[in-house]
């Protein structure tokens, strides 16, 4: 293996949103849709304060938070469907193209028709594949010319990466489709008529992962024609497919227009629904994690800890790590593997070769440590021997890193 003296000047961070492609059509100081000091309130509960936000243009905006936060009621404001809410009413403004949708001339129909919306369960009409597609081309008549509505019902299928799939049975009731064809087909529905802006509300939620797969390759293949905004729980979606994220928190934004990496950043590890805790970040604070694990003289235990005390990193790893640090954190440290280099299971067994681990991880190391000693005694209950082996295994690791980071292996009681 080539090595190579590391060199850790950390790159300059890349600008906001990333750049577009050359062209007149793609400025990334367009703004699609803007929030100002908008608030929102059911009834006497204010659930939206103060959002000031911009939307750019033909870009996927994640908004991200923990459930009740208020990001799916930002999200059904944008194109008024609170409206159809009783005692629901509104302050500040949100701009559509520079123009307040709450204004006295706008027209709420012709909004929502510019403004399409995916719900997270599909929802498809009882009808037929065709008539799903069809209906608010129909109901809006926007295909007057004799051809032109099967025309449009095919553009759709296409833009939604499903025609290959129905074409030959246009006519079959949509509630025969699979979840995930479903799903796209409501896509499709509301490309019909042509949006300016895209609005989904956890479309994959209820999706296998292959179905979810599909739905994120479709979302960024979209983004070249329309502006998106979802609405995700699903933290590593959000990094996959968002050019920006807002976070909110309690009905605020508590961080807007911030990078992918700040989404990687906000993960609460030692949930299974991978609860958000909410730290305000920023790229120096990246940084700051990168020089603990890779700076001169950081701390370290694990497998590769020798390696990064010697410095002897090669030197593609140090590049991409540079600027994909986010990526590599995990429940009890960080593993430095490159993509291609495939997943592990650090987190489970403590293993990986490229497993290492700071100071900061110290109280989960000694949580995970009780949960192993816990686990060992209900193994050993129950008789299972090789079990049991197996935790006292994952113990033992635990024990040396704790050790070698020179922390105790548990604190004392108070």
């Amino acid at each position: 293996m080539v090595t190579a003296t590391v060199n850790r000047d950390f790159p300059k961070i890349r600008t906001l949103v990333p750049q577009a492609e050359s062209g007149p059509e793609r400025k990334l100081t367009d703004v699609r849709v803007q929030a100002k000091d908008f608030c929102l309130w059911y009834g006497d509960r204010q659930a939206l304060r103060h959002i000031s936000m911009d939307i750019p243009s033909q870009r996927i905006t994640a908004i991200i938070g923990p459930s009740g936060c208020g990001k799916s009621t930002f999200l059904r404001a944008i194109n008024r469907m609170n409206d159809l809410i009783s005692g629901v009413r509104t302050g500040g403004e949100i701009l559509l193209d520079g123009t307040d949708i709450h204004g006295r001339d706008v027209d709420v129909v012709a909004l929502r028709r510019n403004v399409g919306m995916v719900f997270q369960q599909p929802n498809p009409f009882p009808k037929s594949i065709f008539d799903n597609v069809a209906y608010g081309l129909r109901v809006n008549g926007l295909a007057p010319r004799s051809g032109e509505l099967a025309e449009r019902v095919e553009e759709a299928l296409q833009q939604a990466a499903i025609w290959d799939e129905v074409k030959d049975r246009l006519n079959k009731n949509a509630l025969t489709l699979s979840g995930g064809e479903q799903q796209r087909l409501c896509i499709a529905r509301a490309l019909a008529v042509r949006p300016e802006v895209i609005l989904m509300d956890e479309p994959a939620s209820a999706l296998d992962p292959v179905s979810t797969a599909k739905i994120e390759e479709l979302i960024f293949v979209l983004k070249n024609q329309y502006t998106i905004v979802i609405v995700t729980h699903n933290m590593q979606q959000a990094a996959r497919v968002s050019d920006q994220t807002a976070f909110f928190l309690q009905g605020e934004l508590i961080e807007g227009g911030a990078r992918v990496h700040t989404v990687m950043k906000m993960l609460g590890h030692t949930s299974t629904e991978m609860t958000l805790v909410y730290a305000h970040l920023s790229d120096a604070t990246i940084r700051e994690d990168y020089l603990k694990v890779l700076g001169p003289g950081a701390l370290v235990a694990g497998p590769l800890a020798e390696a990064i005390r010697s410095q002897a990193m090669p030197a593609d790893s140090l590049a991409w790590l540079k600027m994909n640090f986010f990526r590599t954190e995990l429940e009890l440290g960080h593993c430095l593997r490159l993509p291609e280099e495939g997943p592990c299971e650090c987190d489970l067994y403590l293993t990986c070769a490229k497993f290492v681990t700071t100071p900061d991880y110290a109280p989960r190391l000694r949580e995970r440590r009780s949960r192993e000693n816990l686990l060992i005694e209900d193994a050993e209950v129950k008789g299972f021997a090789r079990e049991a082996e197996r935790h006292r295994c994952v113990r033992q690791r635990i024990d040396q890193l704790l050790v070698d980071l020179g922390e105790p292996l548990q604190l004392p009681a108070d």
